[in-house]
């Protein structure tokens, strides 16, 4: 069965007064129905 939401190589950031705050670097999820 095929996910219904394939997530590869996710990164986030968040920018602030002080500078980038890398949140999430490199993760790979999927989520199969139901």
């Amino acid at each position: 069965m095929e996910p219904v939401l394939r997530i590869k190589d996710l990164k986030t950031e968040f920018f602030t007064y002080t500078g980038v705050v890398k949140a999430v670097r490199g993760i790979d999820f999927s989520v199969n129905p139901g």
